[in-house]
């Protein structure tokens, strides 16, 4: 029981990982999408707007990033652990 909670663990990591980086990338676009629609009701293209919305825009990213990042290092060691523990050891 313990090697398949294990298995879907390892094989559960990745795809969390691109789900958590597609919904951070929804998130800017919707993001950007909300400061252009703020451009377009100022009748203006100040920098404050601008970089008010890309400062609103890019924390959804940077955690999308760091799911992947940590769902990718998670797997890598897991997988390393277990090609080690069944590599037999040289006598």
């Amino acid at each position: 029981m313990e090697k398949i909670r294990v298995y879907l663990f390892r094989k559960s990591l990745i795809p969390v990982g691109l789900i958590a980086v597609c919904l951070a990338l929804w998130g800017v676009v919707s993001q950007i999408n909300q400061t252009f629609e703020a451009i377009q009701a100022a009748n203006d293209i100040s920098p404050s707007l601008v970089a008010g919305g890309i400062t609103q825009a890019y924390p959804h990213l940077s955690l999308g990033l760091l799911c992947l990042i940590l769902s990718l290092t998670f797997y890598y060691f897991n997988s390393k652990k277990r090609k080690e523990a069944m590599t037999p050891p040289l006598t």
